[in-house]
C-alpha cells in the first residue's frame, strides 16, 4: 500500500533571508524535494535535498496543459491557444535550449518540417506599469507563468491534429504527451430518414421522424432538428419552427412532429443536425403529404376471410393466396403485385386479418385424397367495411 509523502510549506516574507521547514527524515536513502515560488510560480527553483547537501532538480520535461485532449475547434483558424508547462534544470536556463510548440498533421508523432512556434525560455514572464505618482515613483507589476502563447493551425480543415511540445538542451531532449484537436469545417449530415405512416399522415395525426447523424468522427453532432418549411422550397425559413430531436444512441436521432394546424395537401419537412462546433449541416427535405377524411377513409385495412371445401367437406392446411390486381390507370409507384399466404385450420376456414382496399384473385390450393386441387375467384375489398366470407370449393383436379 503506497503512502503518500509528507510535505511542509511556509512563506518567505520580504527582507527575511533564511526560512526553516522541518521535515521527518526516516531513512538516509530518502530525498526531499524543495520547490521555491516566485510570483506565484511554483517551478521558480527546484532543489533535490539529501543528507549530503542540495542539488539543483535535474527535471527536464514539458507538458501541454491546454487545449484539453479530444477537443475541437471551428475551422478554418489561423491559430490556436495552448498553454505549455516546461521543467528544465537551473543550470540550464542560460543555455542553449530549444523549446518549441505546434501541430503533428501527418501523424508521426514529430514536428519535421511543421510550422512551430519557439519559446525564448522556460517561463513566461511580464512587467506592468500600473502606476506613476506625482514624486515620480514608479508602481510595477510583475507575473511569471506557464506560457500561454498561440500556435499555427491554417490549413488544417476537417482533420484532427496533435498539438505537440519539444525541449531540447544539447543531446537531452524531452517531449510533451499530444493533445489531439479536431479541426471541424462541415456540419454533420443526415441520412436514413425514415417517416412515419410513409410520410401521409391521417388528419392531425403527428409523425415521428427518425434519423441518423454522421459528423465523420471529428466534433460531434450537437443537435439535429426538423421542422415544415410552409415556403415549399426546402429551406429553413426565418417562420418555420423547428422542433428538436433526441439522441436514441451514438447517431441515431428521433422526433416527433405535430401536424394538427395543418391542412390537407402536400409540404416539405426540413431536417438539419449542427456539431459541437456551431456548424450546421446540409438541410434534408423529406416529403410530407396531409391526408383528407375520405382518402384515409379509402385506406382503411379491413379483414377477409372464408372457407375452403371439397365435396362439402372442409379442407385443412389447404394454402391460400390473396394476390391484388393494381388498377389500369394506377401511378408506377404504385402497380407492384403485393401477396399474403395463409393456411386453413382444420375447419377449413383462413382469415387475413388485414387487408387494403382493392382487387384481387384469391387463390386456393391443396391436396385431397392424394390429388392435387386449385381454386381462382376474384374478390372486391371495400374500404372500411370487412367482406363477406368467402367459399373456396375444388373442383378440378391440378395436373
Amino acid at each position: 500500500e503506497s503512502v503518500s509523502a509528507p510535505s511542509v510549506g511556509g512563506m518567505l516574507q520580504p527582507h527575511q533571508r533564511e526560512f526553516v521547514l522541518n521535515l521527518p527524515w526516516r531513512s538516509p536513502a530518502e530525498q526531499a524535494v524543495v520547490l521555491i515560488d516566485v510570483d506565484d510560480w511554483h517551478r521558480a527553483f527546484a532543489f533535490n535535498v539529501n543528507q549530503d547537501g542540495a542539488q539543483p532538480s535535474d527535471d527536464f520535461a514539458v507538458e501541454i496543459l491546454a487545449p484539453n485532449r479530444r477537443s475541437a475547434v471551428r475551422s478554418p483558424i489561423d491559430m490556436i491557444p495552448v498553454t505549455v508547462a516546461v521543467t528544465m534544470p537551473t543550470k540550464f536556463a542560460a543555455g542553449e535550449n530549444l523549446i518549441e510548440v505546434g501541430i503533428d498533421r501527418n501523424g508521426d508523432r514529430r514536428l519535421n518540417g511543421e510550422p512551430t512556434l519557439r519559446l525564448p525560455a522556460d517561463r513566461q514572464t511580464s512587467v506592468v506599469l500600473e502606476s506613476i505618482d506625482a514624486a515620480g515613483i514608479w508602481t510595477l507589476t510583475t507575473s511569471v507563468r506557464d506560457w500561454q502563447v498561440s500556435i499555427p493551425a491554417a490549413g488544417l480543415s476537417d482533420q484532427w491534429g496533435t498539438v505537440l511540445a519539444r525541449v531540447a538542451h544539447g543531446p537531452r531532449e524531452a517531449w510533451s504527451e499530444g493533445t489531439a484537436v479536431a479541426f471541424d469545417k462541415e456540419g454533420p449530415r443526415l441520412s436514413r430518414i425514415n417517416i412515419s405512416d410513409n410520410g401521409e399522415p391521417a388528419p392531425g395525426q403527428p409523425v415521428r421522424i427518425t434519423a441518423r447523424a454522421d459528423d465523420r468522427g471529428l466534433s460531434g453532432v450537437a443537435s439535429v432538428s426538423a421542422g415544415i418549411d410552409l415556403t415549399g422550397l426546402g429551406i429553413i425559413a426565418p417562420n418555420t419552427v423547428m422542433v428538436p430531436a433526441k439522441a436514441d444512441s451514438d447517431d441515431q436521432w428521433s422526433l416527433t412532429l405535430p401536424t394538427e394546424k395543418l391542412t390537407p395537401g402536400s409540404y416539405v419537412v426540413v431536417m438539419q443536425a449542427t456539431d459541437l462546433v456551431g456548424n450546421a449541416g446540409p438541410v434534408s427535405v423529406v416529403p410530407l403529404r396531409c391526408l383528407t377524411a375520405d382518402e384515409v377513409a379509402v385506406r382503411v385495412a379491413v379483414p377477409l376471410q372464408g372457407q375452403v371445401q371439397y365435396a362439402g367437406e372442409a379442407i385443412g392446411d389447404a394454402e391460400v393466396r390473396l394476390i391484388s390486381i393494381p388498377p389500369k390507370e394506377a401511378p408506377p409507384a404504385e402497380t407492384a403485385v403485393k401477396t399474403l399466404t395463409t393456411k386453413t385450420n382444420r375447419s377449413g376456414q383462413f382469415q387475413f386479418e388485414s387487408v387494403a382496399p382493392g382487387l384481387y384473385e384469391l387463390v386456393a390450393s391443396g391436396t385431397v385424397r392424394g390429388y392435387r386441387y386449385e381454386n381462382r375467384t376474384k374478390v372486391t375489398v371495400a374500404p372500411g367495411k370487412a367482406a363477406p366470407p368467402v367459399q373456396l370449393v375444388f373442383g378440378q383436379k391440378v395436373r
